[in-house]
């Protein structure tokens, strides 16, 4: 499995080798649009691999050649942001990974298998945002607290295919 945050300055980079080699992308709203217009991976409509698209307060949507899930977030009053987007990469990760079906020979390219690795990844994020500093402590307890917070996770998911 290889997965690739390619950064905000991704239209200043050289990295196709890196981006062609990965099964999963993540990005954030303004990296995915710069992605599009310099290279010939569209994250927006990904034809051979998961596309995680970090939305900030606005949640995350992952997006497959098949379709697309997404997750609103949660309400945090955000105390400092730093690191907040990897945080949300390592709870998709954790939570994709845990699961061996969506991992075998890639990662499932069904966007209905990506609603507990995005709402694990939204509350990783959340968890991250409340203290100050990228050195959170991401343990599975606080996060399972923050998704508690939630009304019924399957109507939070929108899944479209």
């Amino acid at each position: 499995t290889r997965s690739f945050d390619p950064g905000r300055r991704v239209a200043d980079r050289e990295f196709d080798a890196a981006l062609h080699a990965s099964d999963v992308l993540f990005v954030n709203d303004r990296e995915a649009d710069a992605l599009a217009a310099a290279t010939d991976v569209d994250p927006w409509e990904p034809e051979d691999r998961v596309v995680a698209i970090k939305l900030g307060d606005e949640g995350a949507t992952v997006r497959t050649p098949h379709g697309s899930v997404s997750h609103p977030g949660f309400d945090v009053d955000p105390v400092d942001t730093t690191g907040a987007g990897d945080a949300f990469a390592a709870g998709f990760l954790a939570a994709a990974l845990r699961e061996p079906e969506l991992t075998g020979d890639g990662f499932s390219h069904d966007p209905r298998d990506y609603q507990v690795p995005i709402l694990v990844g939204n509350a990783c994020g959340a968890v991250a945002t409340e203290s100050v500093t990228a050195r959170t402590d991401l343990s599975w307890d606080r996060v399972r607290d923050r998704m508690g917070e939630s009304p019924e996770t399957d109507l939070l998911i929108e899944v479209r295919g």
